[in-house]
């Protein structure tokens, strides 16, 4: 038997073979999209909370991340109904990414605790700020809680 320490190995593999069972409704490109997006910015989301916040439950990244992974397949993937996966890719990448962000910001920051809101919430608006229409919009009373 082998062991592999759990902070050696990280939350990377989970992801790969997650969606690896949705590559063949989704358009390579679709999936290597949605794949990036994981690559892009859980690893900074997951550091920032460890660092910069408070949990009401301690929790470990992995955790976090099978979070992620679930309400992406209940929203994107649900056994009835879920995205029109022949869409035109522009349209479709947007649903993705903002099904996205609502999931990991639920994943990533749903379990800290009421002081550590607002700063996850700036961060969380600066760290996909370069999603275009998918971003989460700013303004008087658009608090992401």
């Amino acid at each position: 038997m082998v062991y592999i320490d759990a902070e050696e190995l990280k939350w990377m593999p989970f992801v790969k073979t997650w969606i690896k069972q949705y590559e063949k409704r989704l358009k390579p490109e679709t999936f290597e999209f949605l794949l990036s997006m994981f690559e892009k910015y859980v690893e900074n989301g997951l550091v920032f909370v460890t660092k910069k916040c408070e949990q009401g439950i301690n929790q470990v990244d992995i955790s976090k991340v099978v979070t992620l992974c679930r309400l992406l397949e209940a929203l994107i993937f649900p056994a009835r109904g879920g995205l029109d996966f022949n869409l035109e890719q522009v349209k479709l990448h947007m649903l993705v990414a903002q099904t996205f962000v609502f999931s990991y910001l639920w994943a990533i920051g749903g379990n800290l605790t009421e002081n550590y809101w607002d700063p996850f919430d700036t961060f969380v608006r600066s760290q996909f700020d370069d999603l275009g229409e998918a971003k989460v919009s700013e303004g008087e009373g658009n608090c992401l809680w």
